[in-house]
């Protein structure tokens, strides 16, 4: 495990209630325990704050409208000047055991290791669509990814997740922090910056925490719709050489889904699956052309609704340059 390494646990929330039954007990029990933990609130109406201070962790309050996924965790950041490892979660990830902070630290023993993040298990309620994905996406075993393996894996090189996920500080401040000017994915193309940079990211099996969503069709349409807009504003995307698309990489989960689902035995699950895949994809593709689609229309699309209100206000978007 990497030494004396100062560590600082940032969760934005918003109405986190109904998470905190597990979540708070979840992080008092970690050994070892971050330095600090910083819930940053997003003025939320139940009693998110209170339950958290009672629980002894430190909150501040920003208001709604001046969130943003990279934003408000660069922010978080600026409020942590001694940690040398940033870790990120989300309300709704909860650590399976005590020792997920020691799990995600221990890569980074290895200088060139500047992001770790860990293996999400579906929640107990999960549906089958919401269990595939976590399958697919987070396998039983650990591994690294470098510059080199964007040939191979094209995007999956550079996959990550902030719903759990570490950093070194000095690297993320070199690479330009999260990019402040997308609708979501900046855990992605903060990870593709430190991986063109020559550094290397780690995946950690042993750090698990429960995380899954059971989407309806409209909440998955919404997801990629923003997905698609992220991916369209990174115009370094465009110039990765690779022959593994992300278009690529939907048949293939579109495959795989399938297969699963048939030796389950459940043939509803497929169709409805396929209905999903169709809804992902049409939402991706439009989110990917937004800037020929009228403003009324990319309100009722995005799920980032706060974002895309500052994005019409200036006209259009600056660029997530992943040279910036």
């Amino acid at each position: 495990m990497a030494k004396n390494l100062q560590t600082a646990l940032i969760i934005p929330v918003l109405n986190a209630e109904p998470h905190f039954r597990d979540l708070l007990p979840a992080l008092r029990a970690l050994d070892p325990a971050p330095d600090r933990v910083l819930f940053i609130d997003s003025s939320s109406t139940d009693r998110t704050c209170e339950l958290a201070l009672n629980a002894g962790f430190e909150v501040k309050t920003i208001a709604r409208s001046d969130f943003s996924h990279g934003g408000t965790r660069n922010w978080a950041a600026s409020l942590c000047p001694q940690a040398d490892i940033l870790i990120y979660m989300t309300q709704d990830a909860i650590p399976v055991d005590s020792q997920l902070v020691a799990a995600l630290l221990a890569p980074f023993a290895d200088p060139l290791v500047v992001h770790t993040f860990a293996r999400q298990l579906p929640h107990h309620d999960a549906t089958a669509a919401a269990a595939f994905s976590r399958h697919f996406n987070y396998p039983a075993h650990d591994y690294h990814r470098s510059q080199a393996d964007i040939a191979v894996h094209g995007l999956r090189a550079f996959f990550s997740s902030n719903s759990c996920a570490a950093y070194r500080r000095t690297v993320f401040e070199k690479v330009g922090r999260f990019p402040v000017d997308l609708p979501v994915s900046e855990d992605t193309m903060t990870a593709a910056k430190m991986l063109l940079s020559g550094y290397t990211l780690h995946y950690c099996a042993s750090a698990q925490v429960r995380h899954s969503h059971n989407y309806s069709f409209s909440e998955e349409f919404r997801r990629y719709f923003d997905v698609g807009a992220a991916i369209s504003l990174s115009p370094w995307y465009e110039t990765i050489g690779t022959s593994v698309s992300a278009e690529k990489e939907g048949a293939r989960f579109v495959r795989e889904e399938t297969a699963f689902l048939l030796r389950q035995g459940k043939l509803l699950s497929v169709l409805s699956a396929f209905a999903r895949n169709v809804v992902r994809f049409v939402g991706f593709r439009m989110g990917y052309g937004h800037k020929w689609l009228p403003n009324w229309l990319i309100r009722q699309s995005t799920g980032q609704k706060a974002y895309w209100a500052r994005y019409m206000q200036k006209g259009d978007a600056t660029c997530a340059n992943i040279q910036s």
